[in-house]
């Protein structure tokens, strides 16, 4: 009898801003990046959009819950602040 077996790593995630660190930027763009697990991500941000990125323009705490084709769920967050001009 053949088994074949996939080792499938453990789903997490990070955030990135873009552009990071810039004192004079009255938007700033946030990207999840998922790891691990099957693909398929799916994502919901604490602004409720659903996609792999969101533009934002309020300084605060991002949070994104990104959930891969086995419904397993991982959530990272970021801090993000926009600069008065």
């Amino acid at each position: 009898m053949a088994t074949n077996c996939t080792s499938i790593s453990r789903l997490s995630c990070n955030i990135t801003c873009d552009p990071a660190g810039c004192a004079d930027c009255d938007e700033v763009n946030l990207t999840a990046n998922a790891t691990g697990g099957p693909g398929n991500y799916r994502y919901v941000w604490s602004t409720a959009e659903t996609t792999q990125s969101i533009n934002v323009t309020s300084s605060g705490n991002y949070t994104v819950n990104v959930t891969d084709s086995y419904n397993h769920t991982t959530s990272c967050y970021q801090t993000a602040t926009i600069y008065d001009s």
